[in-house]
């Protein structure tokens, strides 16, 4: 197996005007400025669109990145097996992350807010696209394009200066949170712990700012989170995810599921 670290992103397809209509895309609708959601933005994100509009907007992301990231697809881009545990995963995130990072270099013409904005771009590429393009069968998502985001966000917040905290998106919970999502993903305990910790950071500044309007968008985060991690430490998994990674389902995941437990949007995987 070739090493990730050998691996190059496709320059046709991996460029700024591939980061920036990431961005124009996600934030749609989003005024200029602004540090909360609006009605538009919530709706579109967290899943209270109509079926008409998911699919719409779902098109929307195929149309402009399903090519960037089937070329970098399990089949196109082979990680390390699945580690079982969390030190282990984290040994091999600079590697998986490394083709990525090449992109956050600043360039003689470019300033860090570029590699600010392009981290996002390719946070929200990895972590966020892949689930309304590939809805159907999760699995590369789980797998593969969700372990590429943790990693990528790992060594991000591991490094000066952090990107994550540039001053466009520093006193902006509606850009920054989205750095730090793949962790809420993560079926890893110390990457929600990770999540909480950034969060708490970031609540704590707006407070000291005296941005009470933005808290909301905050606490709805916090809220996400807290169902995710109450699944998670009951059953050390997202039991949505089983059918989709072939992980059989135990009896308990079985009824959890069955009586109503958060799936988060996830369909059951289609039967053959």
């Amino acid at each position: 197996m070739s090493s990730t670290r050998a691996f190059s992103l496709n320059k046709q397809l991996f460029n700024a005007n591939l980061y920036k209509r990431v961005r124009d895309v996600w934030f749609a609708d989003l005024p200029a400025g602004a540090k909360a959601p609006n009605q538009a933005t919530v709706f579109r994100w967290f899943g209270r669109a109509t079926e008409e509009e998911k699919d719409l907007f779902d098109g929307v992301c195929r149309s402009h990145f399903h090519d960037a990231l089937a070329s970098i697809g399990p089949q196109k881009y082979t990680l390390p097996p699945p580690k079982t545990n969390y030190s282990a995963e984290q040994s091999e995130a600079l590697s998986i992350a490394a083709p990525f990072l090449s992109e956050l270099e600043q360039k003689p013409d470019q300033d860090e807010g570029t590699a600010s904005n392009t981290a996002l771009s390719l946070v929200l590429l990895l972590d966020q696209i892949p689930r309304n393009i590939f809805r159907e069968d999760q699995g590369a998502i789980y797998s593969h394009y969700d372990r590429i985001a943790r990693a990528l966000i790992n060594v991000i917040v591991s490094r000066e200066p952090r990107l994550d905290l540039h001053p466009q998106f520093r006193a902006a919970p509606v850009y920054r949170n989205w750095f730090y999502m793949p962790l809420m993903h993560s079926e890893y305990l110390e990457d929600h712990e990770k999540y909480e910790k950034l969060i708490a950071e970031l609540r704590s500044e707006i407070e000291e700012a005296g941005d009470q309007e933005t808290l909301w968008f905050l606490d709805k985060s916090m809220e996400a989170e807290t169902s995710h991690l109450n699944i998670l430490k009951r059953f050390g998994r997202y039991p949505h995810r089983n059918d989709h990674l072939g992980r059989e389902t135990t009896r308990e995941e079985r009824e959890f599921m069955e009586s109503g437990g958060d799936s988060f949007g996830v369909k059951p995987k289609p039967k053959a």
